[in-house]
């Protein structure tokens, strides 16, 4: 495999492994959101237990999600721990590694166009440009083989001296091509051809499945990426509504819950959206060669 194919793939494994991490510290800041406003409403509770406004059962079922979301804050760390050994390992590096949620990851722009996606590829993977060079490097050998059917004649000089007197003389040769045709060596070097030629192809078929693959699954997660942004603002407004009524004695304890964990829940799922999204973002980039000049 060549130096190029390799930095591909390296460069797809790495982006993946700092995407997880991205993901896990994205599910982190989420988490500690969930378990603050909850941890804030505990207190209140234990004063409005005090007052005698709600009852124990009401504040044993703030706590226990309470405990929920730090059990999962204690997962969540242990496997952003890990996960960060692995970037490090894919790097070759001990050094603190930062990964800046609020940052974002930046899109760049490929186009919407297969047949452009196609020529792009053919133009950066490595893959497609090596067996090019395989079929160039074959067809040089047919040329060469053809010309070694033609003799070529060897010239030489001959000094001898012989009884004090010198000789001198002058021979040619040459090979009379009635057997040795070279024959060996050209059928090889055109079957050479052939395999080259059918590597192309098939890895010309590869691209295109690949690309094909990539970019309808990209669009997909693209599409389903910005139908989030309406669910996850009336998540909010839901939840808002319902701590609001709760504190004021206009519902119940359950009914809050309910909104809580509707609100982290949906949250979680858009995570996950966002992985995906970036994940075929990534892999696109990989089949189009494009990786390796992020």
């Amino acid at each position: 495999m060549n130096y190029g194919e390799t930095t591909r793939k390296f460069s797809f494994d790495v982006a993946n492994q700092w995407l997880v991490i991205w993901i896990i510290e994205s599910r982190l800041d989420l988490l500690q959101q969930a378990y603050l406003n909850l941890d804030s409403l505990v207190k209140i509770n234990r004063a409005r237990l005090k007052n005698q406004v709600i009852t124990q059962t009401d504040l044993m079922r703030t706590q226990l999600l309470l405990e929920q979301y730090n059990l999962q804050l204690i997962n969540a760390k242990k496997d952003f721990r890990s996960e960060i050994q692995h970037l490090k390992f894919f790097l070759g590096t001990t050094d603190s590694i930062d990964v800046d949620i609020k940052a974002g990851i930046e899109i760049i722009s490929i186009g919407n166009d297969l047949d452009s996606l196609y020529t792009l590829a053919a133009s950066n993977r490595n893959d497609i440009q090596v067996a090019k060079s395989n079929i160039q490097v074959a067809e040089s050998n047919i040329k060469l083989q053809r010309a070694l059917i033609k003799p070529t004649p060897e010239l030489g000089m001959i000094w001898n001296p012989q009884n004090n007197i010198p000789y001198l003389g002058f021979f040619g040769t040459v090979r009379l091509p009635i057997t040795d045709r070279n024959q060996g060596e050209r059928e090889k070097s055109k079957f050479l051809q052939q395999q080259a030629q059918l590597n192309l192809q098939a890895t010309q078929l590869q691209l295109h499945t690949e690309i094909q693959s990539a970019f309808l699954s990209y669009q997909t997660e693209k599409e389903n990426i910005k139908k989030y942004e309406n669910i996850l603002n009336q998540s909010q407004i839901v939840l808002d509504n319902v701590k609001y009524s709760y504190l004021r004695g206009g519902t119940t304890i359950i009914d809050f819950l309910d909104a809580q964990r509707s609100w982290f829940d949906t949250r979680q799922l858009y995570l996950n959206e966002l992985l995906n999204y970036h994940q075929s973002y990534i892999r696109l980039l990989f089949v189009t060669g494009l990786i390796n000049q992020m």
